[in-house]
């Protein structure tokens, strides 16, 4: 017996990323993240960093 797959690709809207667009972009310096991986394409708001630009960095 042959088995048929159906995948639905859906675009993320600006801000999420990840499958079915459940996850939130952090915080990008320029533009959104990526709707795949979540990353920045430029780099993080000031006083964030990580991959994601969503671990928030103290100043002391």
């Amino acid at each position: 017996m042959r088995k048929l797959y159906r995948f639905l690709l859906q675009a993320c809207t600006d801000g999420t990323f990840g499958n079915n667009c459940e996850q939130t972009c952090g915080y990008c310096n320029v533009g959104v993240c990526s709707p795949v991986n979540g990353q920045c394409q430029d780099s993080c708001k000031p006083g964030y960093s990580g991959p994601l630009c969503k671990e928030r960095e103290y100043m002391i």
